[in-house]
């Protein structure tokens, strides 16, 4: 099962990661960063185990390299953050990179509590932000969140994490054998 985990900083992303990841042995977990300007990989630690030259590709092989992995930031990110912070001069083709993902049949998730409880915690960590405020980031993952309805949504405020990552994983494995009952 791939699982994709994306929403704007502070939304409980890493901590919704973290807790698949926990909670799925077998899986891998990588997150996508950045470090000192140079895109990376970090394991579930938080330390960095690829240096990543070309996002594309690091992106591509992480879902086809993997059967079972959670990655904490994807081509979404790529949309949201390049949109922002580099006037829409992408790393990639966005419409290329989900087509070549929807391919591997990832599960997509939106972390998306209230705006209010996002600027609360990201004012809490102003001093370790690359930037000054999240109301854009917010407010471009929310109009992502609404139109493309292959997120499941989370809410922090709102839904109990044990909770809903068992719904996940029922979801995951439930389409894993709808998958494996068609090719039989």
């Amino acid at each position: 099962m791939r699982i994709i985990i994306e929403g704007p900083d502070c939304s409980g992303k890493t901590t919704l990661a973290k807790a698949i990841y926990f909670k799925l042995a077998s899986h891998k977990y990588v997150h996508s960063s950045l470090d000192n300007g140079t895109h990376c990989q970090r394991n579930v630690n938080g330390i960095i185990t690829k240096k990543v030259d070309n996002l594309f590709y690091a992106h591509i092989d992480v879902l086809r390299l993997n059967n079972d992995i959670v990655v904490d930031r994807h081509w979404p990110s790529e949309l949201i953050y390049g949109h922002i912070f580099r006037n829409s001069q992408f790393e990639y083709n966005i419409s290329n990179m989900r087509k070549h993902a929807s391919i591997y049949k990832p599960i997509y998730i939106g972390c998306m509590p209230s705006y209010d409880a996002v600027a609360q915690k990201f004012e809490e960590r102003k001093e370790t932000e690359d930037f000054d405020s999240v109301e854009r980031v917010y407010n471009m993952y929310a109009q992502l969140f609404f139109n493309d309805k292959k997120f499941i949504i989370y809410n922090y405020e709102s839904q109990d994490l044990t909770k809903f990552i068992t719904e996940v994983l029922n979801v995951g494995r439930n389409s894993t054998i709808s998958a494996k009952q068609r090719q039989n």
